[in-house]
């Protein structure tokens, strides 16, 4: 698929990136557990516009005997999906950070930034 090429070269450069490949049973599988954990109140978001559209107009269809996700009215659905991923792999996370603490912050003596720019993240 169009992602093949980078995720292996991320693949060889970090051994421990999981590969993620969007497939109708992937989909279906992270965008029920997020309607899930947002009923639940598992999972909170800020307000954010974007966001926000985007999951206003985030619909389930049936078709050809198969729910099929997705932006309607010609909207994109990329915000949606990038939270349900992060949120599917949320555990394995918040697991992985009882095992291994994160490292001091090498910016913390030094009063440098970490943040270049404008960007605001």
């Amino acid at each position: 698929g169009v992602g093949e090429m980078p995720s292996q070269y991320l693949k060889e450069r970090y051994p421990n990136t999981r590969i993620w490949i969007t497939s109708n049973k992937s989909k279906n599988n992270i965008i029920q557990r997020l309607i899930l954990d947002f009923n639940t109140k598992n999972i909170k978001i800020l307000e954010n516009d974007f966001i926000c559209e985007e999951l206003d107009f985030y619909t389930s269809v049936w078709k050809d005997g198969l729910v099929r996700h997705g932006a309607s009215g010609g909207k994109h659905d990329d915000g949606v999906m990038s939270l349900a991923i992060c949120n599917y792999h949320r555990d394995k996370v918040q697991t992985a950070m009882k095992a291994y603490p994160i490292a001091r912050n090498p910016y913390a003596k030094t009063g440098r930034s970490n943040r270049q720019g404008n960007n605001p993240l």
